[in-house]
């Protein structure tokens, strides 16, 4: 019992807020530092949004190893930030690589704007590109619902109403199912694409948005 992981507050209270998401991570790391002496790998992980919801640092790559648990959520974060640094990288050492399109909107779920702004800023001087980034509210589901996979095309299509798309759409590939044939409201791609007028694409990381590149980063050595 001395090791088990413990509720900051009732359950009513268990909405992740700041607080809460600092106070999760203090009690996971307790046991990461422990397990990591014992079995040479954390084997508790914290889903990434307690990382960004509490504004910490993101664990470095080698910290998810193989990324086990990518599909619930633990590891996206640094896969997305370690995706556009190699591309990144690339450019500085003079790399030619043509992007997509000239001028795009990116969408996303709230959760992770404040960490993929910066990295569409970034973006958008290393190529010249006019990069528009649109963070989503989840009005189907609730607000606090934010991640970008959960996000269906309604709400989508309604943050994206009356704005200058430019030459591409880019949405969340997370956001469709695992055959990449609708969001979790059915609409299809086609369907949303017909409705926007653009030409649109789903991505994993910001190194699709260029041409013939891998969708798959490097492993860091940090």
């Amino acid at each position: 019992g001395a090791h088990k992981l413990k509720s900051p507050g009732p359950l009513a209270d268990q909405i992740c807020t700041p607080a809460y998401a600092r106070t999760i991570l203090a009690q996971v790391r307790r046991h990461q530092r422990r397990f990591q002496v014992a079995f040479g790998e954390p084997l508790v992980y914290a889903s990434d949004e307690y990382y960004v919801m509490a504004g910490a640092r993101i664990p470095a790559a080698r910290h998810y190893g193989d990324y086990p648990q990518f599909e619930n959520g633990v590891g996206m974060v640094r896969y997305l930030i370690e995706d556009w640094r190699r591309i990144k990288r690339r450019l500085s050492q003079g790399a030619t690589l043509q992007p997509m399109a000239r001028s795009m909107t990116l969408v996303c779920g709230t959760l992770i704007a404040p960490v993929l702004a910066p990295l569409v800023a970034e973006f958008s001087e290393a190529t010249g590109v006019r990069a528009n980034l649109v963070p989503v509210t989840n009005r189907t589901y609730g607000a606090s619902i934010s991640c970008s996979g959960l996000l269906p095309a309604r709400d989508i299509l309604g943050a994206l109403e009356g704005i200058p798309l430019g030459d591409l759409v880019v949405l969340p590939r997370y956001a469709l199912d695992d055959g990449g044939a609708c969001f979790l409201d059915d609409m299809t791609p086609e369907e949303i694409e017909q409705r926007l007028g653009h030409r649109t694409l789903y991505v994993k990381g910001l190194s699709e948005l260029f041409h013939d590149e891998p969708d798959e980063p490097d492993d860091p050595d940090e």
